[in-house]
């Protein structure tokens, strides 16, 4: 099948995961995929793959390049849609993407999409769950509406004492995890994680490749001791060593006014580390795959439970059975069935 997706690729957001998980699993297993990127040197990877074109900017004002569009030989159109995207320039060739392919819309934002978006004449408009598909049926006939869940990460084991010894981390103390472009959210942690330190030895591993937050957290070193801070960009084999090498990965976020998906936490679950997650809208869809806190005060007790690792174990089987059903190419596959269905 000949695939052309317009999408996010190698950066750090849910659109961009899942365009990679799927779109790696689609060139494996034989099909033809050209991905249509905005400019942008791209943060994760040292660079594009072949089957990469890059035509459009995100930023207001932004240039758009459809030729590549036109030219490009494809029966499928896939659209992973975020705001940003050039609907209206989009909108404008609509009717010669129409003549050669389907067209099918991830709809990734969790809430009413653009007018623009609204008239593109979409095949089939795709969503993660039935929370999306409650207020997309205000918008689109609810049988063009399909629920395909987000993907994850295969299933990959480690060992944590190697994994410890590759990245010079201690073997003797917990590690908590926490990662990327939002770990500013887990500053307000920083005291609970220090009364949790003062009853058993603990670090708390922190990665980011945002300057400010770096800053920040080296700004805040002195006070915090227990902190771990490095700085970069953590390809997908890096990231999986960081989380064999921890003994739980930390999601902290405020519930958001939309519907959201918690990208992160689908992209880790794979690794067989714990997954404590803020009790939020990002992750109302999971249940036993992440050990959740409604605030401070029950992580602190969670952290010092007696019965931790055992709770833990029993969330990391929950989430290694969810990974291995919603893998990347299980739900690659799904995409190729509605594919032919239309």
């Amino acid at each position: 099948m000949k695939i052309g997706m317009m999408s996010t690729w190698n950066v750090p957001c849910g659109a961009s995961v899942h365009a990679k998980f799927v779109g790696t699993a689609w060139v494996l297993s034989g099909h033809k995929l050209t991905v249509f990127a905005p400019y942008s040197t791209p943060i994760i990877g040292k660079q594009d793959e072949p089957w990469i074109i890059r035509n459009y900017s995100l930023s207001k004002g932004s240039s758009f390049d459809s030729q590549p569009l036109l030219d490009k030989d494809y029966d499928i159109f896939l659209l992973q849609y975020i705001p940003p995207m050039p609907m209206k320039q989009l909108l404008h060739i609509a009717p010669k993407i129409k003549k050669k392919a389907k067209t099918v819309v991830i709809i990734h934002e969790g809430n009413s999409p653009g007018k623009e978006l609204c008239k593109f004449p979409w095949d089939a408009v795709v969503c993660f769950d039935e929370r999306y598909k409650r207020f997309l049926t205000n918008v689109f006939p609810e049988k063009k509406i399909h629920i395909i869940t987000y993907p994850c990460h295969p299933v990959e084991h480690g060992n944590k004492v190697e994994a410890r010894k590759k990245l010079f981390l201690p073997q003797d103390k917990m590690v908590l995890f926490i990662y990327g472009i939002a770990v500013h959210h887990h500053i307000p942690l920083l005291p609970t994680i220090e009364r949790v330190g003062k009853g058993k030895p603990l670090l708390l591993l922190v990665h980011t490749n945002v300057q400010d937050w770096f800053d920040i957290y080296e700004a805040i070193k002195s006070r915090y001791i227990f902190i771990d801070l490095r700085m970069g960009i953590l390809e997908l084999n890096e990231l999986y060593t960081y989380l064999h090498a921890s003994d739980a990965l930390i999601y902290h976020r405020d519930s958001s006014v939309d519907i959201v998906v918690a990208s992160t936490i689908y992209q880790c679950m794979g690794a067989g580390c714990p997954i404590l997650a803020s009790d939020t809208n990002f992750v109302e869809t999971l249940n036993r795959e992440v050990l959740k806190y409604r605030n401070l005060n029950e992580l602190q007790r969670l952290l010092l439970d007696p019965d931790l690792k055992d709770r833990l174990r029993s969330t990391v089987e929950a989430a290694i059975k969810y990974a291995n059903h919603n893998s990347a190419v299980k739900i690659a596959k799904k995409f190729i069935q509605l594919f032919k269905r239309l």
